[in-house]
């Protein structure tokens, strides 16, 4: 049988050590950058107050995420992630594992599977659940319904966050990934939350799931802006 790059890359001790060594990366990047969170008093005042809500981010920004969360320790809940259970997606599992994010397998597009029972499940529990709604695979930067579903039958709102480095380069992919280099600032940026939805019509759906998109075009844009002056200066 014909050596396959492809096939070795799925075996589960080979994705093993690629994890390790990626985590390895993505950690070593957060700590040799000087880091500035922007409006982290927006998830603060959900965990002071004991209300789950859904952390919502871009596929293609998802690289130094797992550290907005808990940066110096200051978020102390746990963190759920839904990850597609396809090969890539098992592998940013184990990474993000290791950067101490759990992980629930799975797509919030199908609204009656186990992913999504899991996730109702979780924000319940007052737990906090994050999900990229243009993943597992596109279109890029457009939102699908699941994620504002969810927000509905958990009745918990959305808080979109991102993040940019102004040593970076934006990979040729279906995500435009992001991917950071040691940098001499990085910013996380949190935007304004987007209110679960109270009815039940495809009028007021679509109208959360427009503004959530125009909310996280706006905080990509502004972390962008951020870490372009600060390369400039």
């Amino acid at each position: 049988m014909a050596w396959s790059l492809k096939k070795t890359i799925k075996l589960p001790p080979v994705q093993a050590a690629i994890a390790f060594v990626l985590a390895l990366y993505i950690r070593s990047v957060y700590c040799v950058t000087s880091w500035v969170t922007y409006h982290q008093e927006i998830p603060l005042s959900y965990l002071s107050s004991n209300k789950p809500f859904i952390v919502c981010f871009w596929h293609g920004q998802l690289m130094m995420l797992p550290f907005a969360w808990h940066p110096k320790r200051l978020f102390s809940k746990p963190f759920y992630m839904l990850i597609s259970g396809h090969s890539d997606g098992k592998l940013i599992s184990r990474i993000v594992k290791l950067l101490g994010i759990h992980t629930i397998a799975g797509s919030s597009t199908k609204g009656g599977d186990q992913a999504f029972r899991s996730i109702l499940s979780h924000l319940k529990e007052n737990h906090i659940v994050g999900i990229t709604p243009d993943g597992p695979s596109g279109p890029a930067r457009k939102a699908k319904m699941g994620i504002i579903l969810a927000a509905y039958y958990a009745q918990c709102d959305i808080v979109p966050v991102t993040f940019s480095a102004t040593n970076h380069k934006i990979w040729k992919s279906w995500d435009s990934f992001f991917w950071a280099f040691p940098s001499k600032k990085g910013v996380f940026f949190w935007g304004n939350p987007i209110p679960a939805p109270t009815l039940k019509s495809p009028e007021t759906f679509e109208n959360a799931k427009q503004c959530l998109e125009a909310e996280m075009h706006r905080i990509t844009l502004a972390a962008t802006a951020h870490c372009t002056e600060a390369s400039h200066s």
